[in-house]
């Protein structure tokens, strides 16, 4: 190398100390629409496109599975199903699929997806379910209030204890609460139900 003369333009490099001579050029990431999948660091979460099929049913052209705000999401490419892991299943569509071709990594074709992701129809949805009814028993117990005249507490710690969405803490309390009240009234010498009317 000392034999070389100083205007030549050829790299020289120590492979011993990594020094190089020349800036090297970072290598070009590949694209979705070049690699066509993309798996989290761990390979746990995904997206990959799909072949378009022949069947006569609705396709994403693409499969994923990622989390968002601590639930897990999985979509289906027959049938542009979107499903959750707590029981919320909808038909979606992506706005501009074309978008996720150039992303360079998992998370970036991610964030386009969320982004592009439209449901056009829930088909199951536990959740709202399951508020509507919480919601219909506090409507119930409302009116049941508001038409009573007088409020019997034995009845209402014994509604407490039966009633199958309040808390075993709550159900304890009441049980508490009741027993509490006899014995108070017990050792008063009256009946032991007079103070619940």
């Amino acid at each position: 190398l000392s034999e070389m003369p100083a205007e030549s333009h050829v790299s020289v490099c120590d492979a011993h100390t990594s020094n190089f001579n020349e800036q090297s050029v970072p290598p070009v990431q590949a694209t979705f629409a070049q690699l066509g999948k993309f798996f989290s660091h761990n390979r746990m979460q995904y997206i990959k496109k799909r072949v378009q099929t022949k069947k006569k049913i609705d396709q994403l052209n693409l499969s994923a599975r990622f989390t968002f705000v601590n639930m897990e999401i999985k979509l289906h490419n027959e049938g542009c199903i979107m499903t959750t892991d707590n029981n919320f299943i909808a038909i979606v569509k992506l706005e501009h699929p074309e978008q996720l071709d150039e992303c360079s990594d998992f998370e970036q074709a991610k964030k386009v997806l969320i982004n592009q992701l439209r449901i056009t129809k829930i088909i199951r949805d536990d959740l709202m379910e399951l508020r509507n009814n919480l919601r219909a028993q506090l409507v119930k117990i409302t009116n049941m209030l508001k038409s009573s005249e007088k409020l019997n507490y034995r009845s209402l710690c014994r509604e407490i204890c039966m009633n199958k969405r309040i808390s075993d803490n709550m159900k304890y309390l009441a049980k508490n609460f009741y027993s509490w009240k006899r014995q108070q009234l017990n050792e008063k010498g009256g009946s032991p139900f007079s103070g619940f009317k």
